[in-house]
């Protein structure tokens, strides 16, 4: 995908990160053994839920109904630019009415650029995204609560009349569904495992949050709340350490926005 973000800057960025993740993986000794209740029916489930949510997102997914709304035809003007002629660096927080970040919009793009700039290319990335979100949520709510609660809350999300109408207009917005999930997830298995490389990925999930519709700014507040709970008992050392990991991770996720975004826009 073309873009204005320097090559080496893509090319450090991702794999720092990783690199990064895998010497907190190797360097923690808290390797926990705890079951968190994963089975190999989870991966006849998952599958079983994807083409469900899939298939029920597809259906009249070009029907005159969802021809127009009005103010659509910008996200996919975005996406399109994108695929074809590039000119944006993915880092940039201003997209799309000046309040979609340009990765929102290049995530589009991918799909343009495989299946075709047409509606329904667009239109399948959200729906896309809508599916992955259901299955994060699936992992999130088997964690809390069982496998049944887990398939209730996985179907309820993947059949949401809003976020289908979303998914059909092709707005972005909710993209922010999913980088909220994420958050919750790695903060879930930090606390069931208490491995640190889930409370670095926490941080840079949270980070992730920058790049989508600003909705998704209200899972810090939550995460910061848990994390004061724990300051107000007198942490102990290796808490003090997970807050300082987690906020490394924010930092580092968020700093390229910061710095590629001008300085006017960034408080719009």
């Amino acid at each position: 995908l073309p873009t204005e973000t320097p090559p080496l800057d893509l090319l450090l960025f991702k794999p720092s990160l990783a690199l990064l993740s895998v010497a907190i993986h190797r360097a923690d000794s808290s390797h926990s053994g705890r079951d968190l209740g994963f089975r190999r029916v989870d991966g006849v489930i998952l599958p079983i839920l994807a083409v469900l949510i899939l298939s029920l997102n597809l259906v009249e997914l070009t029907h005159w109904k969802f021809s127009s709304v009005g103010d659509e035809w910008a996200f996919f003007e975005m996406a399109k630019h994108l695929a074809e002629e590039g000119g944006r660096s993915l880092f940039d927080l201003v997209g799309v009415y000046e309040t979609h970040p340009v990765l929102d919009s290049a995530y589009q793009a991918c799909f343009l650029k495989v299946f075709g700039a047409n509606v329904v290319a667009w239109r399948l990335a959200e729906i896309f995204m809508l599916v992955v979100s259901a299955l994060l949520i699936y992992a999130l709510v088997l964690l809390l609560f069982g496998r049944v609660p887990a398939i209730v809350a996985a179907t309820i999300l993947g059949c949401n009349h809003l976020l289908m109408a979303f998914a059909r207009i092709g707005y972005n917005n909710l993209h922010c569904v999913f980088y909220a999930l994420l958050v919750l997830l790695f903060l879930v298995l930090a606390w069931r495992t208490g491995r640190a490389l889930f409370v670095f990925l926490t941080g840079t999930a949270m980070g992730l949050c920058v790049y989508t519709f600003a909705v998704a700014f209200l899972v810090w507040p939550l995460v910061a709340v848990l994390v004061a709970i724990k300051f107000l008992r007198r942490p102990t050392t290796k808490e003090l350490a997970a807050a300082v990991l987690m906020f490394v991770g924010f930092l580092l996720v968020i700093a390229p926005g910061l710095l590629t975004t001008p300085p006017e826009h960034l408080f719009d």
